[in-house]
C-alpha cells in the first residue's frame, strides 16, 4: 500500500503533537508555500520580455484585495520559515536543544507581533 507524503506528515503529526513536531510539520509546510510562490512570481516577472504593457497588465492582476492577502500569506509563510531555520540553526551551533521548546514559544511570540503588526501594512 502506497502512502503520500501527506498523510505520513499528518499521521505522525498526530502521534507526536509536541513543539518540534508543529515547528517541523510547519516548516515543511512553508517551504513547500514559498517554492510554489517563486515559480508564480516568476510566471508573473517573466511578462517583463514581452514589453511594458505587458508587464503592468499582468502586475494589475494582484493589485486587489485578494493579491494583498497573498502577499501577506507569502509574507507569513517566510516568517515562519525564517524564524524556525534560525531556531534550529541556534540549536544546532550553539547546544541548545535543551531549550528548544522555549525557543519555539519565544519566536512564536516574535512570530504573532510582526504578524499582526503587518496585517496594517497588507491592508
Amino acid at each position: 500500500m502506497k502512502k503520500n507524503i501527506i498523510s505520513v506528515l499528518l499521521r505522525e503529526l498526530k502521534l507526536n503533537f509536541n513543539p518540534g513536531m508543529i515547528s517541523f510539520f510547519f516548516h515543511r509546510i512553508t517551504g513547500i508555500g514559498i517554492v510554489i510562490y517563486i515559480f508564480l512570481h516568476l510566471w508573473t516577472l517573466s511578462a517583463v520580455v514581452k514589453g511594458r504593457d505587458a508587464f503592468n497588465h499582468s502586475i494589475v492582476k494582484w493589485d486587489n484585495t485578494l493579491g494583498h492577502f497573498f502577499e501577506y500569506l507569502i509574507m507569513i509563510a517566510v516568517l515562519y520559515h525564517l524564524l524556525n531555520g534560525i531556531r534550529i540553526i541556534a540549536a544546532d551551533l550553539f547546544k541548545l536543544t535543551l531549550f528548544h521548546k522555549k525557543m519555539f514559544w519565544a519566536f512564536g511570540i516574535i512570530f504573532i507581533v510582526f504578524a499582526v503588526y503587518s496585517i496594517k501594512v497588507f491592508f
